[in-house]
């Protein structure tokens, strides 16, 4: 009697929680889903990500995805953002801070048109490109000097003034401006200064070439 008695409050107990134990159920299968009522009503949740390259050494680019879930990349290789996605084409992954000295592009970036790309977004860094130049003074009437940086790129100056090579330098990159041919008739040597250095994020103007 007693364990019939037993049996029927245990069923009468559970019924009445039926409700608290659905809740809680649907509330852990959210958390493991990252959050979202439309995860549960899919029944799968995506994670975003791809691969990272070309960032340069002790540098760092910041991306979002759809305008939030900030994720920081120091390294090159795969990633994936921290939250999940009820949708293999609602995601949108942007640059929210671009390295020093690089410009980082995204391709595959959303789903409007590439289709499902949960580990597809590829992000690509370049150094950013800048110019080369500086200043000559000196150079006599009628006479030219040719330029070159690193060995290579030649410039072939006629008149005083400013002067930029027609190759930009990237960032990061050593450059070596020298005079590679003298003037022609030599009537004056000319000679170099502030034309060695590394390319910083920015133009360079300050190469002084001086005719004597």
């Amino acid at each position: 009697m007693n364990s019939a008695y037993s049996s029927a409050e245990s069923a009468h107990q559970l019924f009445h929680r039926r409700p608290y134990l659905a809740a809680a159920a649907i509330a852990l299968t959210l958390s493991s889903c990252g959050g979202g009522w439309d995860c549960l009503d899919e029944g799968t949740c995506y994670t975003v990500g791809g691969s990272l390259s070309g960032l340069l050494a002790n540098s760092s680019v910041t991306l979002q995805d759809n305008g939030t879930d900030n994720l920081t990349l120091s390294n090159n290789g795969g990633f994936s953002f921290n939250n999940t996605v009820d949708s293999s084409r609602n995601f949108s992954v942007t640059v929210l801070t671009q390295p020093v000295g690089q410009s980082c592009t995204i391709y595959h970036q959303d789903g409007s048109g590439y289709g499902p790309a949960d580990a597809n977004v590829n992000v690509i860094c370049t150094p950013n490109s800048h110019t080369l130049g500086g200043t000559l003074n000196g150079l006599a009437p009628g006479t030219t000097i040719t330029l070159q940086n690193n060995g290579a790129n030649s410039l072939a100056l006629a008149a005083n003034g400013s002067f930029n090579f027609p190759t930009k330098v990237r960032y990061g990159d050593v450059y070596s401006v020298t005079v590679s041919a003298q003037p022609i008739p030599p009537t004056r040597t000319c000679v170099v200064t502030n034309g060695t250095g590394t390319v910083p994020d920015g133009d360079i103007s300050n190469v002084s070439v001086t005719c004597q």
